[in-house]
């Protein structure tokens, strides 16, 4: 299901060009408190905006006039977890300041911010990447090249193996469910109960292939289990929606762990 393909001295080539160029505006304590007032303005609000990516997204909203949302990226860094990557969504609310005329010739400003945190695996996790790097008093870079380097957008899609959790620690149980569930598929007496009782087997085959990707993740959610000792994960992307329920161990989810999955193609009517 995976295609890491990249050249890894490339990416740390690259990595070190970038860290490189942001290296110009690094700064230390010292240096901020010999700073005037005004020059720290400057310097923070300098910092905030070489963090975030270029972005083409500002006033796509689906309205005539100017209103709801814009939004921009931060640029990828590192979590405390090998091969998973991070970025906050940046959203910029704009209210109109005038009523009358034509929707689209009505001018707004911004009014506030929002983010949403979302995560991004660079390769596929392994066991021994469960336990977060930062022990011993040692924290892991978050301009680790390969996150840095992989901050790019795969087939101009900015939401490409993006996806929302509620922390690095859900993200990853995410990533190895997805890993399970793969293995698990293979097994021919196991079968996806939900997507098989709709009556079509050879259409719930095919559903579920093109679901079963790192990729394809949208939401990692955790779910009421059934039982004592089990576990509950919901992986959502589009239509798709994987529950799969399995035993705690206490490591990273195997398919000999799996319980059941059910697969639902969910429509979302609005």
């Amino acid at each position: 299901m995976f295609n890491w393909s990249g050249k890894a001295l490339g990416l740390v080539l690259v990595a070190g060009i970038l860290i490189g160029a942001a290296a110009d505006r690094a700064i230390s304590r010292r240096d901020v408190q010999a700073m005037s007032a005004g020059a720290k303005n400057k310097q923070y609000r300098g910092d905030l905006l070489s963090i975030l990516r270029p972005s083409t997204s500002l006033y796509t909203s689906q309205r005539r006039n100017l209103e709801g949302d814009a939004w921009v990226h931060t640029r990828a860094s590192a979590t405390q977890y090998q091969s998973l990557c991070q970025r906050d969504t940046v959203l910029l609310y704009y209210a109109p300041i005038e009523k009358g005329g034509r929707a689209e010739d009505r001018r707004s400003l911004p009014y506030k911010l929002e983010s949403t945190r979302s995560y991004r695996f660079v390769s596929p996790p392994k066991p021994e990447y469960a336990a977060a790097t930062g022990e011993d008093g040692y924290e892991r870079s978050p301009f680790a090249p390969e996150c840095r380097a992989a901050d790019k957008f795969p087939e101009n899609d900015e939401w490409y193996g993006w996806f929302e959790a509620p922390s690095e620690e859900l993200a990853m149980d995410g990533g190895f469910a997805m890993l399970a569930i793969q293995e698990w598929a293979k097994q021919p007496a196991n079968q996806f109960s939900d997507c098989i009782t709709d009556g079509d087997p050879a259409r719930c085959k095919t559903l579920v292939e093109s679901a079963l990707d790192m990729n394809m993740i949208g939401s990692v959610a955790a779910c009421s289990p059934d039982k004592p000792g089990t576990i509950c994960l919901q992986l959502g992307k589009y239509i798709n929606l994987f529950t799969i329920r399995a035993r705690q161990t206490g490591k990273p989810m195997t398919a000999d762990d799996i319980i059941s999955v059910d697969y639902e193609s969910v429509i979302v009517v609005t």
